[in-house]
């Protein structure tokens, strides 16, 4: 009996014995997890307050940084810059010419070839891939690389005072961020321009862009001047397009012999209300002059 006794008492000890020790296992942890690293713990608060907001701001600017940048493509630079690359070349290869170099170009022309030497064409490029322009037998050349050629913002003056040349080589030209379309084929002598691949639909300034006597086939099938600012069709002296055709609104369409000055101007009402059924039929009439508006 002592010894059943015996054997309880050593059993309840155990049980105690293992009670106690789950209870101090349980202690130190709940110590450990409240003596953690109070300064890391504020930290990683502090980083978390310090978290931005993300706003359809800061979105939109994300989503413009990654954002893919065309890089076949070349960006020029300014058209006057242009215009002075121009004379430039020319006269640098026409040291003992008589009277003004640019005199002698009768063409500007795309090529299909870089420049034998370098050293003398000029770069006309601001960024992207380079595009040359040089003289040569009577001819300006231009070059690129890039199958796209991105026309800068102002393009005004561009082609100005090529006076003997009579053809203008546009092949491969991109307007669509031009705003500017001021004196650009101002006295020159081309017969023919075929405008209708450019967009002109940033385009707010057109003052004077032919004046060329011997024009006489223009295509603007393609032209987009609804977006004009402040044109009325009925006060066209103080528009943006004043002079487009000629150094006055009487020579509004200097391509049309013959053809009265109400009927000049009521051509240039149609471009500034331009689609493709007025399309046609300007180019009709540019055709045929008796059947003008």
């Amino acid at each position: 009996m002592s010894i059943m006794r015996q054997r309880g008492a050593a059993i309840a000890a155990i049980i105690v014995a293992a009670a106690v020790a789950v209870s101090v296992m349980a202690v130190v942890i709940v110590r450990h997890n409240s003596q953690q690293d109070p300064v890391g713990e504020a930290e990683s608060t502090q980083q978390t307050l310090e978290q931005p907001a993300v706003t359809e701001e800061t979105r939109s600017a994300s989503e413009e940084d990654t954002t893919p940048v065309e890089t076949n493509v070349s960006y020029l630079i300014t058209g006057p810059e242009i215009n002075d690359a121009f004379f430039k070349c020319t006269a640098e290869k026409n040291p003992d010419a008589q009277g003004d170099p640019i005199f002698r170009v009768t063409s500007l022309d795309r090529s299909d070839t870089a420049p034998d030497n370098s050293d003398d064409a000029i770069d006309i490029s601001e960024s992207g891939l380079p595009t040359y322009v040089w003289y040569e037998d009577h001819h300006i050349y231009w070059y690129s690389e890039a199958p796209v050629v991105f026309l800068n913002a102002d393009s005004s003056r561009m082609f100005f005072r090529l006076y003997s040349c009579e053809n203008i080589d546009v092949t491969g030209m991109d307007t669509r961020h031009v705003t500017n379309m001021s004196d650009m084929f101002g006295a020159t002598a081309v017969h023919t321009l075929d405008l209708s691949g450019f967009d002109t639909s940033n385009v707010t300034d057109m003052t004077y862009l032919f004046i060329s006597d011997p024009l006489e086939s223009l295509d603007l099938s393609g032209f987009d001047m609804s977006g004009m600012p402040g044109t009325d069709p009925d006060d066209l002296e103080s528009s943006p397009v004043y002079g487009m055709f000629g150094q006055d609104m009487g020579s509004a369409v200097t391509w049309w012999p013959d053809v009265t000055d109400a009927e000049k101007k009521a051509a240039l009402k149609d471009l500034l209300s331009w689609d493709a059924d007025t399309a046609a039929t300007t180019e009709d009439s540019a055709a045929d002059p008796s059947s003008a508006p």
